[in-house]
């Protein structure tokens, strides 16, 4: 690529005017430049339009590709990004829906295991998961009611004092279960026995962080 020509104020020579000159480009190619018997010394008059004397017509057809191809570039990357995560959402769907009903595919586990690996490097590691170990099938399967309960202890207990022990009457009015578990929980024990449950459970914590 050559370096740009910079303009200079002026006319051409024989009283050519600025734009007398750009009238004459924009007529076409052909007529873009001075005719050299017009001007004193070769190339002034494209020098003030800004025209590499040497450039051909073929030059600058090719400088609108050149353009074009820096334009179309990023869009294009992006779009390939954008397929490649969505590519992968669908694998990771597909992987999770594989088994028999009441199964976890063992892509589960891993995937777990390596969440708690990319916490432990972050330095908040949730504990490791304890060792289940196989049970036999014995009898008729019965069905057991569990509750999952995500307390945010942070702003339930910690902001709002226990809101008026909101959580424990939700529990015992939405109850009985068979098992319940507590994630953000500093207190099992209070949380059951505002709710009036304290003597009816087994009571056992993770070895977590203090609010896990």
């Amino acid at each position: 690529l050559k370096p740009p020509v910079q303009a200079v104020p002026g006319v051409c020579p024989k009283g050519r005017s600025m734009h007398e000159a750009a009238d004459a480009m924009q007529s076409g190619p052909s007529q873009a430049r001075c005719n050299l018997s017009e001007i004193s010394q070769p190339g002034e008059c494209s020098e003030l339009l800004q025209v590499d004397p040497e450039e051909t017509a073929e030059d600058r057809l090719q400088r609108p590709l050149r353009h074009w191809t820096l334009v179309v570039r990023t869009p294009l990357l992006l779009l390939l990004a954008a397929a490649a995560i969505a590519v992968g959402a669908l694998m990771w769907r597909s992987a999770w829906r594989r088994g028999t009903p009441g199964q976890r595919p063992p892509q589960a586990d891993k995937w777990v295991a390596s969440t708690l690996q990319a916490f432990e490097t972050l330095g908040c590691a949730p504990g490791m998961l304890p060792t289940i170990p196989s049970i036999p099938s014995v009898g008729e399967p019965i069905e057991v009611r569990v509750l999952t309960y995500n307390l945010y202890w942070w702003n339930l207990f910690g902001v709002r004092g226990g809101n008026s022990g909101s959580a424990s009457r939700l529990i015992a009015g939405s109850g009985p279960y068979d098992i319940m578990g507590f994630q953000e929980c500093q207190d099992v024990a209070r949380v059951l026995n505002e709710a009036g449950l304290k003597d009816q459970y087994g009571l056992f914590a993770g070895d977590g962080s203090a609010t896990s």
